[in-house]
């Protein structure tokens, strides 16, 4: 597999070609409506759809990361995360399952009841100890880039150098992953 495979808990994804992932929102409030799934039964009937038209694996956010809007309850969010994760992994024990969110406490319930790796929007500027709980499961973690919070990223989009900027972001969050032994290269 040449060197590019994710082990999110014992799943293993080779990397070596181009993967795709369905996205489900089990919030009413997300940014994009066709995604928006808040029951249960649709929740299973749309991964099933999503794995036979290809998907290799599905991000799971119940929190709206839309211009705009506020942040959820991080306990409400984790209860909903938590019994979806329970369901999906009950009917897809095989499926590699990622979860948005910007909170620890989301993150430990997803990752213990089977989710494979977290996906953070705020790159641990939310919630710090979103990188704890990381690090304590060996969790693959993507690591995104927001200025402000949801309901404000829209007023701070001005660059001097973009490019210039998203570098030293990502170096300086790298380092600080590696520090805490989250970072790691693909098996």
């Amino acid at each position: 597999m040449n060197g590019n495979v994710l082990k999110g808990g014992d799943l293993l994804v080779d990397l070596s070609l181009p993967k795709v992932m369905g996205i489900i929102n089990v919030t009413e409030d997300s940014f994009y409506e066709k995604s928006r799934f808040t029951d249960e039964i649709l929740v299973l009937k749309k991964v099933e759809e999503m794995v036979n038209a290809g998907a290799d694996m599905i991000d799971i956010g119940a929190m709206s990361s839309r211009p705009g809007a506020k942040l959820s309850n991080p306990n409400q969010e984790s209860k909903t995360i938590a019994g979806y994760m329970k369901t999906i992994r009950r009917n897809f024990p095989s499926l590699f399952v990622s979860i948005d969110t910007v909170y620890g406490v989301v993150a430990n319930s997803a990752l213990y009841e089977g989710a494979n790796m977290i996906n953070d929007i705020s790159a641990g500027n939310i919630d710090g100890s979103i990188w704890d709980i990381v690090s304590s499961f060996q969790a693959p973690y993507v690591l995104m880039h927001m200025r402000g919070l949801p309901e404000n990223m829209q007023n701070n989009t001005l660059y001097d150098d973009i490019m210039s900027e998203m570098l030293v972001f990502f170096k300086d969050k790298i380092r600080k992953l590696k520090e805490r032994g989250i970072y790691q290269q693909p098996l």
